[in-house]
């Protein structure tokens, strides 16, 4: 299944996320997409809209936080700064990843895509026709 979901605001980036919340309900989601089109905002969305009441900030320097969220854990993993693969080797990410209590929310996940699972939802983002706007098309994967 493929949609497209349209957003000129931040409020509707945050409704978008709890339509693709439950609209695709899965336990990796991997948000793809260019510099400044719309990740961060969306995985910070997702997080709150899947129950976080800590304050969401970007991974980049540490590649993941962890929210508990009831008997989940929201994991937060920015992959902007990763060179290889081997670097998620010492954070034990592929035991993170394999745990059915993890769910993933994971930016530039196209640098990682070689050990994800194949079941994902796939989030692309991309800038829209306006400053503020940006389009994302999800897509569940087998």
């Amino acid at each position: 299944m493929i949609k497209n979901f349209h957003s000129d605001s931040l409020s509707d980036t945050d409704v978008i996320a709890g339509e693709i919340l439950s609209e695709f309900p899965a336990r990796i989601y991997a948000l793809i997409g260019d510099l400044g089109s719309g990740k961060t905002t969306l995985a910070k969305s997702l997080l709150y809209r899947a129950g976080v009441k800590d304050e969401v900030t970007s991974p980049t320097f540490i590649i993941f936080k962890k929210y508990p969220v009831g008997d989940r854990i929201y994991l937060h993993m920015d992959c902007y700064r990763l060179e290889s693969l081997e670097e998620l080797k010492p954070l034990h990410f592929k035991k993170e990843l394999a745990d059915p209590k993890n769910i993933c929310i994971i930016e530039w996940a196209d640098k990682i895509e070689e050990i994800l699972p194949k079941d994902r939802v796939e989030i692309r983002c991309t800038p829209g026709p306006h400053p503020d706007s940006r389009i994302f098309t999800v897509i569940q994967l087998p």
